[in-house]
């Protein structure tokens, strides 16, 4: 009874000042940041096909590429960039820190965005997908470490069960909160934005989340 009484007692997340603001910047950087890539779901292929009237290519007799079949290679070009640069990102990480990297991923997106918003050529379609890409994997990899490290705070090796318990309870809460950061800017972002769609064009919604994310990097610049 008196290990069920500490228990209930320690409920809440015993974090530091430092580890709830680092918590705080990965779940804001994180809803943000994978913004980027529910945009690009809700709102990239419609704007492709409508706004750049993508043609079919004729490879050779019989053989041709759809532009349904270009947005798909363009989006996946997108994701081969976020896997391939993840090993490169985790070296850069631990020289300049994962706020900073996750900072330089916001500034990748913005640019990557700002390309989308001018685009009308294939090819600067696939400039914009290396630009969302890299910044995807940069956002990723330094919110994820961030959150990791707050949710690793607490209790020692040395320290007995019951301390031990109760960490790995408090790890499985922080990640949580970080996921639920991650999955609600999954899901509220091209929710908003498709409501925004309704009175602006997408170029100019590209443009407006490329703007959001700039403020957003030198607001979490400050508070870093």
């Amino acid at each position: 009874e008196p290990k069920t009484r500490l228990k209930r007692k320690k409920k809440r997340l015993s974090l530091s000042e430092r580890e709830r603001k680092a918590l705080t910047l990965a779940c804001v950087l994180i809803f943000f940041g994978i913004g980027v890539a529910a945009i690009m779901g809700a709102l990239f292929s419609p704007f492709a096909t409508a706004d750049l009237e993508l043609p079919d290519y004729a490879l050779s007799a019989g053989v041709v590429i759809h532009a349904t079949g270009i947005i798909g290679v363009i989006l996946s070009a997108m994701f081969v960039v976020f896997v391939i640069l993840q090993t490169g990102f985790g070296r850069l990480m631990k020289r300049i820190g994962e706020i900073t990297l996750s900072i330089a991923g916001l500034f990748l997106c913005a640019c990557g965005l700002i390309v989308l918003h001018s685009a009308t050529s294939i090819p600067e379609l696939f400039i914009m997908s290396f630009f969302l890409g890299a910044g995807l994997g940069a956002t990723s990899l330094g919110t994820l470490t961030l959150a990791s490290k707050a949710a690793g705070a607490g209790a020692g090796a040395e320290a007995g069960a019951i301390e031990q318990e109760q960490k790995q309870e408090q790890e499985g809460r922080v990640m949580g909160i970080y996921y639920m950061a991650f999955y609600a800017g999954i899901g509220g972002v091209p929710l908003v934005c498709g409501a925004l769609s309704d009175i602006f064009s997408a170029r100019l919604l590209f443009l407006g989340y490329a703007v959001l994310l700039l403020v957003l990097m030198v607001v979490v610049w400050k508070e870093r």
